[in-house]
């Protein structure tokens, strides 16, 4: 995408967003999902040469959050806000 000076303006700050949110859609129709979603998550690693280096997506479900709560104690449970601890945790970046 070209950038020009013209109006409107195109920030990158919109542009990358909307392609995260574009490639979030795409990974969650990929996935076919079938179970009840209590969670979305996402995980940012930034760099300058790529600022959609490393963006992951984490689908947490009900099953997997009742799991949690009962291998946890009540000063463990921040746990099931943690994206990496979902079996669905993807790369989105691609998009």
């Amino acid at each position: 995408m070209v950038y020009d000076m013209g109006y409107p303006r195109v920030s990158i700050a919109d542009e990358l967003s909307r392609r995260l949110a574009r490639a979030t859609v795409e990974k969650i129709i990929e996935l076919d999902f079938r179970e009840p979603v209590f969670y979305l998550g996402m995980s940012y690693s930034f760099s300058v040469d790529s600022p959609l280096s490393s963006t992951c997506m984490a689908l947490g479900t009900v099953r997997e959050r009742n799991e949690m709560i009962e291998k946890y104690n009540r000063d463990e449970i921040e746990v099931i806000w943690n994206p990496m601890e979902y079996e669905h945790f993807h790369d989105v970046s691609n998009g």
